[in-house]
């Protein structure tokens, strides 16, 4: 984190984390896991909605009355 405030903003004018893992490697041995879950962008507000209504559906214990609210939304009632 504390390498984050020297990264000049990149796309967007917005500091990227990829800017930032360039210029910690330059400094250190980074290392990374990898995922075979895709997993969610959440760079707009409906990107951010789709993937917790995704997560949501997939737990159990909120899947079912989640559905149930979807389709009464959706059905207007």
């Amino acid at each position: 984190m504390d390498i984050l405030p020297t990264v000049d903003p990149g796309a967007g004018g917005e500091i990227q984390l990829t800017d930032a893992l360039v210029k910690l490697l330059q400094r250190e041995e980074i290392y990374a896991v990898v995922e075979p879950d895709p997993g969610y962008d959440t760079g707009n507000v409906l990107a951010w909605l789709e993937a917790n209504v995704a997560i949501a559906l997939q737990r159990p214990e909120y899947a079912g009355a989640l559905r149930e609210s979807l389709t009464r939304m959706l059905d207007g009632s």
